[in-house]
């Protein structure tokens, strides 16, 4: 009893040097909140829980979380002082996610879930302690090409362990439900779909901002990615990456390229329906099959509009909706009445919690940094947030992949959605010189190792 409070303690001051330290130094908050979602590999591969299994907790979960929550603590101490530092950048988007964050902690009052819906309030109010912190940081166009190299060596990292994964047992690489779909060392073919999404637009950033050989690297990079990513089966993803890919040309005012891009998505679209890949298709053998997702969306609005159409059931209770219903099954799983179950919709996940009401704040403070980056004239800045910021609305029709920093879609969105309320201001700086050094900052010398091409980031 003695050594496990001993024990205690040390990890408690361990804790508290850490958020200091990332405090001091938001590189480390920032990296470290990037990675927290690969905290799920370390519970390794191969058989991943499914059906009602799925729905047990896990304790990597708890992990990850305590890591959000760190890094939160780190955000609010760097928040605080910095606090009277002169900013005239609007902060009108972080107001109003403050107020949904205080509904969603008000709505626990009502909730048909209380656990569920205070603990996911209070995951998402540490996530918004970070980016409070992260607005604060981004001071400079030298910080904001720091937090994209840091970014872009995650992702970095991500792509060479997925790529090793596939010389490891069948049964660990491969998903065991079906073997014809890869999961790579992320714990389901979905992950990988998404985290393949997400690393495209960074790809496509560093691409334009290196020179040859380097970006011949990065065309290997962006192969390695495209092979995973198709492996995966992940039509979703797949989707929603085509979607961003031509957004991006189309804000970068490459025309050309998005002309290419167009062919090559017919070229495509032809093979894909010839070919018929295994990993594409589901269990009815058809690979437009969407698995019972719309007569799950019926339902959802049904439900909604007939008993709190208004105020919802309660943040964050997702298929817990289902648990005194007409609809309620125990035999399938999304039906079960749990709170971990998926809608399978980010929108109707957010009206299902909080109703209409709800829904329209969460739209108009998603929506209101990326306004002025649509104004701003045509670059590779401009085309990196607005192709993240595309993917992740796409995709959450398919998926509920805009939440808080649960699933990696999510974080890479509101990372980014921070990044976008300052993108006009920062632009309008002068860029610095490759003198100055202004892609390796002192505290991120680990991650441009991992970076060697961080030098060319200047070049626009």
């Amino acid at each position: 009893m003695l050594s496990l409070i001993l024990i205690s303690i040390l990890l408690f001051f361990a804790a508290a040097a850490l958020a200091v330290c990332a405090a001091k130094r938001y590189e480390l908050a920032i990296a470290l909140v990037l990675l927290s979602p690969w905290i799920s590999c370390l519970s390794g591969s191969g058989r991943r829980p499914i059906g009602e299994e799925s729905l047990r907790p896990d304790a990597t979960s708890y992990v990850r979380i305590g890591v959000i929550m760190l890094m939160g603590t780190a955000g609010l101490l760097k928040y605080l002082a910095m606090r009277k530092s002169p900013s005239s950048v609007s902060r009108r988007h972080l107001h109003l996610l403050g107020v949904f964050l205080l509904y969603a902690l008000l709505s626990t009052t009502y909730s048909i879930d209380k656990t569920y819906t205070l603990a996911r309030s209070f995951e998402f109010l540490g996530f918004f302690f970070f980016l409070l912190g992260l607005h604060r940081w981004l001071e400079s166009r030298r910080a904001l090409e720091t937090a994209l190299n840091i970014y872009f060596a995650v992702c970095c990292l991500g792509i060479l362990l997925n790529l090793f994964a596939l010389g490891f047992p069948s049964d660990w690489a491969w998903w065991y439900v079906d073997r014809s779909r890869f999961q790579g060392v992320l714990n389901h073919p979905n992950s990988l779909g998404a985290f393949s999404m997400v690393a495209y637009p960074i790809l496509a950033w560093k691409c334009r901002h290196t020179e040859f050989p380097v970006r011949f690297w990065m065309y290997v990079l962006f192969c390695i990615t495209a092979l995973c990513h198709v492996a995966s089966g992940s039509r979703g993803t797949l989707v929603a990456s085509f979607v961003g890919l031509a957004v991006w040309y189309i804000a970068a005012g490459e025309r050309r390229r998005l002309a290419v891009l167009a062919c090559a998505l017919v070229v495509g679209a032809a093979v894909f329906f010839w070919v018929r890949p295994v990993g594409l298709q589901r269990d009815s053998g058809n690979v437009l099959d969407l698995m019972g997702r719309p007569s799950l969306w019926h339902h959802t609005v049904c439900l909604v509009a007939e008993r709190r159409p208004l105020f919802g059931f309660g943040y964050g209770v997702s298929g817990r909706i289902w648990a005194d219903s007409q609809f309620q099954s125990a035999g399938r799983y999304l039906w079960s009445g749990s709170a971990k179950a998926d809608l399978h919709n980010g929108y109707l996940t957010v009206m299902a919690g909080l109703g209409m009401v709800g829904l329209l704040m969460w739209l108009c403070f998603t929506v209101m940094p990326l306004l002025p980056v649509l104004s701003m004239r045509a670059g590779t800045y401009k085309a990196l947030v607005l192709a993240v910021a595309a993917q992740a609305f796409i995709l959450n029709i398919a998926e509920t992949s805009i939440t808080s920093s649960r699933v990696l879609p999510s974080l890479v969105f509101w990372f980014f959605w921070l990044i976008a309320g300052r993108l006009p201001s920062l632009l309008s700086e002068q860029p610095c010189s490759a003198a100055e050094g202004c892609t390796v900052a002192t505290g991120t010398r680990a991650f441009a190792a991992a970076s060697p091409w961080s030098g060319h980031l200047c070049r626009s």
